[in-house]
């Protein structure tokens, strides 16, 4: 079975860009008609023409382990539902990554109250924030019934986004079910490498962006920077970037509000962000612990849609 199930092509008739959109199958489609086995098989299909990691997959864990040490690595337990991703580490340190990155990789910190859910997706009580949201939502509300003047103004046309790594999720949305819930998690949390807020076509802007920055690589022009250069890297690798809309219709403010979140419950840090968000009513008044509590609950809902909805990758049309 092909792992592309859908295919689109998007012109910005602005910039004349054009886009192509990749729709990966995923478990809604993929497991609905078929038994475990065709889906499992789907599932290393997928995993294999993103990164090559086949034959690592065939080892044994003491042999991947052994293999790993060698390259410079420091594998912790190796299991059924971690073995892929130390698959994927010695596949990258076969193509020259140094150890010292993998290891970096694997010692990623985030905000306290994301590293929580990581080690145990269960210890995260969505109640505070379901709150905290519906609080929001009413405020926000009731500023725009009285007029008042709030950033970006009074539309609902606003929503947040995420850039995912096609390299890091594998087709997510299709192996999730054989995953388990924490190894699920942790990859979709690790493949985010920009968060943001935007309307109509703001997402594309990024990926118009690149397809420039590209054009002027080849003519010698200086490096990107990190969020540029990290799509490039995922166009060079054949694949495409993964943008998640999600929480659409809302009003700016309330947008911002959300970005913020998710930029502090993932950190800063480890994403391609130049500055943090900024945070609009109730929740601008609260402390640093529930603001990224209520990022993580974010990040949460995203992933749900995210797993629902498939991987669907964004490649440029004219590059070769």
């Amino acid at each position: 079975m092909s792992v592309v199930s859908q295919v689109y092509r998007y012109t910005d008739r602005t910039t004349g860009v054009s886009l192509i959109e990749r729709r990966l199958n995923s478990a809604m489609g993929a497991v609905a008609g078929k038994e475990q086995s065709e889906a499992s098989e789907d599932v290393r299909g997928s995993r294999n023409s993103l990164v090559s990691i086949s034959s690592e997959l065939g080892y044994s864990s003491d042999h991947l382990s052994s293999a790993l040490r060698e390259k410079g690595a420091k594998p912790g337990p190796i299991t059924n539902s971690t073995k892929a991703v130390y698959a994927r580490q010695l596949a990258r340190l076969k193509k020259g990554r140094k150890g010292k990155q993998i290891e970096q990789e694997n010692t990623t910190k985030f905000s306290r109250e994301l590293e929580k859910t990581l080690k145990d997706p269960s210890s995260f009580d969505p109640a505070p924030a379901l709150a905290l949201e519906q609080r929001l939502a009413t405020e926000f509300t009731s500023s725009v019934k009285k007029g008042r003047e709030l950033r970006g103004g009074h539309l609902k046309t606003s929503f947040t986004y995420l850039l995912l790594d096609p390299r890091v999720t594998l087709n997510l949305p299709l192996r999730a079910h054989v995953l388990g819930l924490e190894e699920t998690w942790r990859t979709f949390i690790k493949s985010v490498f920009y968060v943001g807020k935007g309307k109509r076509s703001r997402p594309y802007y990024h990926l118009n962006e690149a397809i420039a920055a590209w054009k002027e690589e080849a003519q010698g022009q200086p490096e990107p920077g990190a969020k540029i250069k990290r799509i490039l890297d995922i166009w060079k690798a054949g694949c495409g970037v993964v943008c998640l809309h999600v929480f659409h219709s809302v009003i700016p403010v309330e947008a911002h509000t959300r970005e913020a979140a998710m930029i502090d419950a993932i950190g800063l840090s480890n994403l391609c962000n130049l500055k943090g968000g900024e945070y609009y009513g109730v929740i601008s008044t609260k402390s640093a612990k529930e603001q990224c509590h209520f990022g993580v609950h974010l990040l949460r809902n995203a992933m749900n849609i995210f797993l629902h909805e498939g991987e669907r990758q964004l490649f440029p049309s004219d590059i070769s």
